[in-house]
């Protein structure tokens, strides 16, 4: 039996394996698997992702689902930063990156789907490695079989190899470079690049240096077999500059080198604030570029835009003095030639206003409405190269609140707030209530760096649908809630038929006070009677009501709780006139009439029996001395009569001494002493008898 080998065959597997470890010792120890990181929220959403070719790789974002209103257009901004800096990208949705290139990346994205309401945002952040270095692989000899004729050394048959290098020297320095072992059916892609830049080498097997730069050469190329995966190869050579690059003698200045800063400003528009500035010259082809940076307040931004001629969204920007810096640079260098800086300032800028709590049906606030003001910007902040947000007001300031309507009324003062340590204000306040108004603004004036920002807003008529309040005549805490909607607007109703829907009772302070069911007619409308809590403080309250499927936010009406009753009304209602008290009358006591005294007259002698007089008794009288209101004192008074008198006159004269204070007669007191005398007498002589 004769067996047949077939050499050739043998030998070109030998090549094939030898090939395959070459290739899985250069790429597959150095590559580890690409990453993404894709927004968790419902909705907009944005990916940033890896992409690696071979050993190239770079990093890609993408969004999904900004959707913009009815009539509107969305519009999605991307920034990138690293590790906390900033990476200009422009409208790119790519960056290329290097094999040694590692850290953090976060990617922002906005969607401003509506030029009216409050853009989506979104952050992602991903890490990224290093790729390892690879090692230099010696290309694998394949075995040479000396016993078999028909062997040859082709280059070829080796593995995919790139071979780029430098030759020469000053005006004879080229480039050069050659593959080898590509078994593919189409010659491999080569390309080259200069410090990121791609450098045109179509049809060229060497390029000359005598017209080029100094700087990185990378070479890459590429071996696509036809049932293999790609080879991508990359080398990489560094030329330095020579004498011949570097004149005796500074070169001339260009006739248009003169740095000019044409225009920098503010401008306005119904959809919002736009900044822009434009400077010409320093305009030497392939010698000079404009660099242009902005201050605020002196500290320099951090800006995505830095041209020559650019317009930022400035619509969130505080007021201050901005200055624009313009650097006339050379390319070869990165010197400076020139600097020319513009300053303008912005004397107003937005006051962020929203509904606080809830939106309402009609979605842009409206006088009555209460709603929460804040200088902290809602989108597109500026950042100052530090990482803080520039802002509108000093740490501390006071800054005062105030209102105007129709842009020609006093204006209507409100609170006065501070400032906090990052220099803005934020609080809930309530709108006045002005019935025909047609437009009014909101003013918040830092008092000491007189800092302006304000909210303006036109008063569009709204749909025609909501519901009112009406006091209940007799009952001081119900209130009648009725709907109410446009004349002919059958399919478009205020509520949904026979449906049972929650008020919500809500205080100043945004609390819910109390949940009130209620049940809907067959048109679709209200028409409910409800009782209020007996725990309703003074204040004004807020009655919401859930409209159709909660699409358009909530209609509301307002009524006012004061002196135990609510008012079906915004203001607050006058205070009750307090009853008028009458003072007291001052009583004056009646004169008292004093009653007859009992007196005991002195026991005498009768003269016609020529006895003689007994010494005279003491007379004491108890008598009301004074009546002072109300109050009686009772006074002891002693009077004694002569021994040899019988006359009463002391008696009577002590008594009419105290008889005047009591404010009695004294003619009547003296006939009544007379009288009690003959009495006396009369009786003494009786007894005798």
């Amino acid at each position: 039996m004769v067996v047949y080998i077939d050499w050739n065959m043998m030998k070109l597997n030998k090549h094939l394996l030898a090939a395959f470890a070459a290739v899985s010792l250069m790429i597959v120890p150095g590559v580890a698997p690409a990453s993404a990181a894709t927004s968790s929220e419902n909705g907009f959403s944005i990916t940033l992702e890896e992409v690696r070719d071979g050993n190239s790789r770079h990093l890609e974002w993408r969004y999904d689902q900004c959707v913009p209103t009815a009539g509107e257009t969305a519009k999605v901004t991307f920034s990138l930063a690293k590790e906390g800096t900033s990476i200009p990208i422009g409208e790119s949705t790519r960056l290329e990156l290097g094999a040694e290139e590692a850290g953090t990346y976060t990617l922002n994205a906005t969607c401003k789907y509506s030029a009216w309401l409050a853009p989506e945002k979104r952050r992602v952040t991903l890490t990224i490695d290093a790729l390892p270095a690879q090692p230099e692989v010696e290309p694998a000899q394949p075995e040479v079989e000396p016993s078999q004729p028909g062997n040859n050394t082709n280059e070829n048959e080796g593995p995919f190899t790139l071979y780029f290098d430098q030759a020469g020297e000053a005006d004879e320095a080229k480039l050069t470079w050659r593959t080898t072992g590509c078994r593919a059916p189409q010659e491999p892609e080569i390309s080259l690049k200069r410090d990121g830049q791609t450098v045109d080498i179509v049809g060229l097997k060497e390029l000359p240096l005598k017209d080029q730069p100094a700087g990185t050469y990378t070479m890459t190329a590429k071996c696509s077999p036809e049932w293999l995966a790609p080879t991508v190869l990359t080398k990489s050579v560094t030329v330095t500059k020579t004498a011949d690059e570097t004149p005796a003698e500074p070169t001339p200045p260009a006739t248009n080198s003169d740095l000019v800063i044409e225009s920098a400003e503010f401008q306005e528009s119904p959809v919002g604030r736009t900044f822009s500035w434009k400077a010409t010259g320093c305009s030497a082809q392939n010698e000079r570029s404009v660099k242009v940076s902005v201050l605020f307040n002196g500290h320099e931004t951090s800006l995505l835009k830095s041209s020559r001629t650019e317009t930022v969204n400035a619509s969130q920007w505080p007021t201050g003095n901005y200055t624009v810096v313009a650097k006339c640079v050379s390319l070869k260098d990165q010197s400076v030639l020139q600097t020319l800086q513009k300053d303008v300032t912005l004397g107003r800028s937005n006051l962020p206003t929203t509904f606080a709590g809830r939106a309402l049906n009609y979605l842009i606030p409206r006088p009555g409405d209460r709603v929460q003001i804040s200088s902290y910007p809602t989108h597109n902040a500026l950042i100052l190269k530090d990482g803080t947000k520039a802002e509108p007001f000093k740490p501390g300031e006071e800054v005062k609140i105030s209102f105007a309507f129709n842009d020609a009324e006093p204006l209507i003062e409100g609170p006065t707030l501070t400032a906090d340590q990052d220099g803005h204000v934020e609080t809930d306040l309530w709108i006045p209530l002005k019935s025909g108004a047609q437009s009014f603004t909101i003013f918040a004036v830092g008092q000491q760096s007189n800092s302006q920002l304000d909210y303006r807003s036109v008063i569009a008529p709204h749909s025609g649908h909501g519901i009112s309040v009406a006091e209940v005549p007799g009952k001081p805490r119900s209130l009648k809630v009725v709907s109410y909607q446009p004349e002919g607007s059958a399919a478009d109703r205020t509520f949904s038929k026979n449906t049972t829907i929650s008020l919500e009772v809500v205080d100043s302070e945004g609390n819910t006070v109390a949940t009130i069911p209620v049940t809907t007619t067959a048109a679709g409308t209200l028409d409910n009677e409800i009782q209020l809590p007996k725990s309703l403080t003074v204040g004004r309250y807020t009655i919401f009501a859930p409209t159709v499927l909660q699409a358009r936010g909530d209609y509301a009406a307002y009524f006012y709780f004061k002196d135990g009753k609510a008012w079906a009304q915004w203001e607050e209602p006058a205070s009750e006139p307090a009853p008028q008290v009458i003072p007291a009358l001052r009583l004056v006591p009646a004169k008292k009439v004093i009653p007859a005294l009992a007196l005991t007259p002195a026991k005498t002698v009768n003269p016609a029996a020529g006895l003689a007089p007994e010494q005279a008794k003491t007379l004491i009288e108890k008598t009301p001395a004074a009546v002072t209101a109300g109050a009686t004192e009772t006074a002891e008074t002693t009077t004694t009569a002569p021994a040899a008198d019988v006359q009463t006159a002391p008696v009577n004269e002590t008594a009419s001494s105290q008889l005047a204070k009591t404010g009695v007669n004294l003619a009547e007191a003296l006939v009544f002493l007379v009288l009690f005398a003959g009495v006396g007498v009369a009786l003494t002589g009786v007894r005798r008898a």
